[in-house]
């Protein structure tokens, strides 16, 4: 039977506190899905909240000591930009997960490096348009100095100037204290009157700024979009009945999709919970994977995946699947959701409202967004 030596690069998450668990269940579903019948021999490593040097040094123990024939990892794009030398040195080939919290530069390609991403940028592009033609007006920012060093915020707010935004307020709130405090956005709020307010706040920075936001009674005069993070499926979160909270993202559980019904169902069933965005990410890769194995004709070593994985367009529950970076392509649909309470579970459900095209990460009027040498070195949400 041939093995094939797979290694990871783990983070911390205190969002999503069984990461490494999620990551491998969705991996192995989509394995199996995809048709893998080779042996996957997991060589795990830690990388503490993926900062470079925890990463390249991660990374070079799997490479020069494990020897591994591919590395699979949640790593943040700026990280990623300067480990693409180590890859090309050893001819190793590496495929990324991450949210999208930043814009794709064009110096992220490699015919070593590939890339599997919610690409967070381009829904935040995509509700910052829509919010502002919905709405008009002047809209309010609202973040706190974590997701400050993203670029989630200018890409919401390069959406909001193509539907007519000429100017924003941008409101963030210092949150690396024990005892979160969100209370000065409300302030601000009650200080400027937006037309519409965009909240990009994530664990309980988010829940209180909604709990805050309804007992304020801005519910029912200001429109509120937020990151979908804040709102995700089964989720206890304090929505009161008649609020009105949009989001978008490129996956939603609800997606009514052959591909993501059957993903969705059959990970429920293996694993008795539901699945998140990370979990999609690794089953993605195992279709992905499983797809690129299955056309090699002889020997299977990283040579040989490396040039399958550059090749095959799986189906998944997204949709055509592309993880070469020598083109990189993020030709995905955003959904525009509704976020509301669900009357069976009491927990949060978004439903899917309309479905918009987005943007391209190289599109040109995102070239002044593109540089990210500065910001949070870590993968979103894993801190």
């Amino acid at each position: 039977m041939v093995r094939i030596k797979l290694g990871w690069l783990f983070p911390y998450s205190g969002i999503f506190k069984h990461l490494k668990k999620d990551l491998e269940q969705g991996l192995a579903l989509g394995w199996e899905t995809g048709g893998g019948d080779q042996v996957l021999v997991s060589c795990p490593a830690f990388i503490q909240t993926g900062s470079l040097k925890d990463t390249e040094d991660a990374l070079k123990r799997l490479l020069l000591y494990e020897e591994v024939d591919l590395v699979i990892g949640v790593v943040s794009t700026k990280v990623a930009l300067n480990i693409i030398p180590l890859v090309e040195k050893q001819q190793i080939p590496l495929l990324l997960l991450n949210l999208g919290a930043d814009i794709p530069t064009r110096t992220l390609q490699s015919p070593y490096l590939f890339y599997n991403s919610l690409h967070l940028w381009k829904s935040e592009w995509t509700m910052g348009k829509w919010a502002q033609q919905r709405y008009g007006g002047e809209p309010a920012i609202n973040l706190s100095l974590y997701e400050a060093g993203y670029g989630l915020h200018e890409a919401f707010k390069c959406g909001a100037a193509v539907s007519g935004a000429t100017t924003a307020k941008l409101n963030i709130v210092k949150n690396f204290s024990p005892s979160p405090d969100v209370s000065p956005l409300i302030q601000y709020l009650h200080l400027q009157q937006p037309a519409h307010v965009h909240a990009l706040l994530s664990g309980k920075e988010g829940e209180l700024f909604l709990q805050l936001f309804h007992e304020q009674g801005f519910h029912h005069k200001i429109p509120l979009t937020v990151n979908p993070f804040m709102v995700e499926d089964g989720m206890p979160c304090e929505i009161e009945a008649g609020t009105t909270i949009f989001n978008a993202s490129t996956w939603s559980r609800n997606l009514d999709s052959a591909h993501n019904r059957h993903f969705v169902t059959n990970y429920q069933a293996r694993n008795n919970e539901y699945p998140h965005a990370f979990t999609l990410l690794a089953y993605e890769a195992g279709l992905a994977l499983a797809s690129a194995v299955g056309t090699i004709q002889g020997r299977i070593d990283s040579a040989s995946i490396v040039g399958a994985l550059e090749q095959v367009c799986p189906v998944g529950p997204r949709g055509e699947l592309h993880f070469s970076t020598r083109c990189l392509q993020t030709r995905l649909p955003v959904y525009i959701r509704q976020s509301m309470i669900a009357h069976s579970s009491g927990l949060c459900e978004n439903r899917i409202m309309a479905t918009a095209d987005g943007i391209e990460w190289n599109d040109p009027s995102l070239d002044g967004e593109q540089p990210i040498s500065t910001g949070w070195q870590n993968p979103y949400l894993c801190v």
